[in-house]
């Protein structure tokens, strides 16, 4: 299964209070992804 994520610009994760409590961008992925890559292979980045 291949799956594709198009990310434009930033999603921004809000509390009850319209506070701002996480941020997700393309890098903020890519890092997710990095850290999932090198948990479950031998690979290292």
């Amino acid at each position: 299964m291949i799956a594709l994520f198009i990310i434009v610009g930033c999603i921004q994760y809000l509390n009850d209070k319209e506070q701002i409590i996480e941020e997700d961008d393309v890098f903020t992925r890519l890092k997710l992804y990095q850290d999932y890559c090198v948990a479950h292979t031998k690979l290292s980045y």
